[in-house]
């Protein structure tokens, strides 16, 4: 019994160390967050935490504030995709948020993991969602604008009907009176 327990277990263990050894072996190439690297030419674009940094940096700062930093930015994929970022905040306007929603789209197969998956899931996806909530909104709010200029038209026309029935009351009470005077 307890030969076959110390087998088991000498067999446990070898199949730890199998395991350690094929997960060594798994080597990841330096810098592989994009694809074209001597186009970019950028370090640390793989490091999720330096662009959360970025955001945290940048996420009290006023739309124009964040809009002049952008503005000094590059087309290069590391400073497009920091144009990105500075355009997420609740205050960015429609426009400019879909205009960084387009930059996201095309940076976005450039990116490798864990960058991609960083930037589709927590930026474009969401994103997508605030510019497709403020697309319904405004479409919600025209038609609330036509509907209450379709009622104050309507309220009118029934106004113009309450005076012309208020006329045509003291016309039919004038000659109910004309036509009582006589017989009195």
């Amino acid at each position: 019994m307890k030969i076959i327990a110390i087998l088991l277990g000498m067999l446990l263990l070898q199949g730890c160390e199998l395991l350690n050894l094929s997960t060594q072996n798994v080597t990841r190439p330096e810098n592989s967050c994009v694809i074209d690297l001597n186009k970019d030419n950028s370090l640390g674009l793989c490091d999720v935490s330096q662009w959360l940094r970025f955001v945290i940096e940048h996420q009290d700062m006023p739309w124009k504030e964040r809009k002049a930093v952008a503005s000094t930015l590059g087309k290069s994929d590391q400073d497009v995709l920091k144009k990105i970022l500075l355009s997420q905040a609740a205050d960015t306007p429609y426009q400019d948020r879909l205009r960084a929603q387009l930059w996201t789209e095309d940076v976005l197969p450039n990116l490798e993991e864990p960058l991609g998956s960083f930037v589709k899931l927590l930026i474009y996806q969401p994103s997508q969602q605030v510019l497709e909530l403020e697309s319904a909104i405004v479409t919600l709010n025209k038609m609330n604008l036509k509907h209450a200029e379709e009622i104050e038209v309507m309220q009118g026309l029934i106004k113009q009907h309450q005076d012309q029935l208020e006329q045509l009351l003291k016309l039919e009470s004038n000659l109910v009176e004309k036509v009582r005077e006589p017989n009195q």
